[in-house]
């Protein structure tokens, strides 16, 4: 096992979100390859668990970072919470944090959106102050527009690009070039959300 969280499950009393990030099996240099997630609720009768093959990125440059229980107040649909899986990756020019949302329906653990990147950092590799950097901070709101019986999602993104440069002290110092607001729109289809386009495909200024 690569790292076990635990966190209570929020509107069933005494239920707990066990996530476990495991190596693949099989696999001849399992810790250079993506992990498996497997999460389990316990704490309920009967105990739930479910396994995602691959969930985890990791290898080919990719370093899987960390992962955390997400349990901020994801009301999907009227009367159904979701939680989240969030999952942190890093190069040595980028890095990521994705979140995966979950819900308890009957029986069964549902992903329903799937590695969303809430933030992004990218720089051009550049000397000591002379990089150029771009970063993208991004928050979940519920909406009251639905599909399927799914509150659409809205992704409001802040996107900020600065550069280093060295002062007259040869000190170095950020300098902030751009910022950027906008909104994304996800849709629920009857299986899971959809991430747009425009979303998924970050335009990582000079990487």
């Amino acid at each position: 096992m690569v790292d076990r969280q635990i966190k209570p499950l929020p509107g069933i009393p005494g239920a707990k979100i066990v996530a476990e990030a495991c190596l693949q099996r099989g696999i001849e240099d399992a810790e250079n390859d993506s992990y498996d997630l497997h999460l389990t609720i316990t704490g309920r009768k009967p105990e739930m668990t479910a396994h995602f093959a691959r969930k985890l990125s990791n290898g080919g440059g990719v370093r899987f970072t960390d992962m955390k229980i997400d349990t901020a107040r994801y009301e999907v649909a009227p009367g159904l919470r979701a939680f989240g899986i969030r999952a942190g990756w890093s190069m040595s020019f980028a890095s990521s944090d994705l979140l995966s949302l979950f819900i308890v329906q009957g029986s069964e653990i549902r992903e329903i959106l799937s590695d969303a990147a809430m933030r992004i950092y990218f720089t051009n590799r550049g000397s000591p102050c002379m990089r150029k950097n771009r970063q993208a901070e991004r928050i979940i709101v519920i909406d009251k527009r639905r599909n399927h019986g799914f509150f659409d999602l809205l992704v409001k993104e802040t996107l900020d690009d600065w550069d280093e440069e060295a002062d007259a002290q040869g000190n170095c110092d950020d300098t902030p070039v751009h910022r950027q607001q906008r909104v994304y729109r996800l849709q629920f289809d009857g299986k899971q959300y959809n991430i747009p386009a425009e979303m998924a495909n970050f335009d990582c200024r000079l990487c």
